[in-house]
């Protein structure tokens, strides 16, 4: 075996071994609570601006109803967007010999994409999965 195969196989092996805590994904995915909860925080003095049609004064700007849905908006479909990935990658990264817990990838991804149909879906299942993680791997 030349020394180029030799290096490419132990770069393929070392993309392949799971690393011994884990990966930095699962931030990403406790944001999705996180800003779920901000969301639903912040959202009743937005929607009273809305119905009262006054904008919101904010630090010296006043914000129209429009931008603050997107101010609300935004961070929240961001995030709900990136979960699939996230949980994905994060369970291609955990160590395999976790006794009590064997997660399916794509079935955890798959879950993390229904929250792109179904409002308020998605903190849900990142909750869970953060639960189950940290229960099993720590």
């Amino acid at each position: 075996m030349s020394d180029a195969t030799a290096s490419q196989a132990s770069a393929v092996a070392s993309e392949e071994t799971p690393a011994a805590g884990g990966s930095r994904w699962w931030y990403l995915i406790a944001a999705v609570p996180v800003v779920y909860t901000l969301t639903l925080a912040l959202a009743p003095m937005f929607t009273l601006s809305v119905v009262v049609g006054q904008p919101i004064p904010t630090a010296g700007v006043f914000l129209s109803p429009k931008v603050t849905i997107l101010v609300l908006g935004t961070p929240a479909f961001l995030v709900t967007l990136s979960l699939p990935l996230a949980l994905h990658q994060d369970l291609r990264s955990l160590p395999l010999d976790a006794a009590d817990w064997s997660p399916d990838r794509e079935a955890w991804a798959l879950l993390g994409a229904v929250g792109l149909f179904v409002p308020g879906y998605a903190p849900v299942v990142a909750s869970y999965y953060l639960y189950r993680r940290f229960r099993s791997v720590g």
